[in-house]
């Protein structure tokens, strides 16, 4: 089962511009830009960050930037993408994965993880990450700078709560769920006087300014 980290977006989304369904892309690799946001020295930063984190921790964070989603809901496409990589779903083991997923046209980021991973990586802390840090950076046009922010502080928060776990289990402790922090955006999932997208997470749930 996965579980839902949050959806927020940039600004309204304009209305969509075909309703062919919107299939999985073919999976490149820890980056896959299908949107054309990032350079190639961008993408080599985040695929070492991610490599750095997976060989140390074993999650799996990935970047995917499409066009549109083409009149798909940001959530049902995050679950069939993964599940096309085999990365979630029936036929997949249970992977830690955080996928990070920008549309272009619509504007939208959305942090999505499978249940594995949001053991490490609560939604309110994902609010936080792209309320405080992303999306201020790609509402600039500044996709390096977003996303190099989106996989170094997944990286950070992911690796304190797996280093939490090991000195628990170190000293007998049993295992327990990760800290939640509070989202810095408010609770009603509204915009704030000014304008800045907000969210409300949820498990299961999505939402909108």
């Amino acid at each position: 089962m996965i579980a839902t980290a949050l959806l927020l977006s940039l600004f309204p989304a304009p209305a969509m511009v075909s309703l062919q369904a919107r299939e999985a892309p073919l999976y490149k690799g820890r980056v896959n830009d299908y949107g054309s946001r990032l350079s190639e020295d961008a993408e080599l930063i985040l695929e070492h960050i991610s490599f750095r984190h997976e060989k140390k921790y074993g999650d799996r964070i990935i970047l995917l930037t499409v066009d549109s989603l083409k009149d798909v809901e940001a959530e049902d496409f995050s679950r069939k993408v993964l599940q096309s990589w085999k990365l979630a779903g029936p036929e997949a083991k249970k992977e830690s994965v955080v996928l990070v997923l920008v549309a272009v046209l619509e504007k939208k980021v959305r942090i999505h993880t499978t249940a594995k991973a949001q053991e490490f990586l609560h939604p309110n802390v994902a609010s936080s990450i792209l309320g405080r840090s992303v999306l201020p950076e790609l509402k600039k046009g500044l996709y390096s700078v977003g996303l190099f922010l989106a996989f170094e502080e997944i990286s950070s928060h992911m690796s304190a709560e797996h280093e939490k776990r090991k000195r628990r289990e170190s000293q007998g402790e049993p295992k327990s769920k990760p800290d939640a922090k509070e989202s810095d955006a408010p609770a009603d999932g509204k915009n704030p006087p000014s304008g800045k997208p907000s969210a409300k997470p949820s498990s299961g749930e999505e939402s909108k300014p």
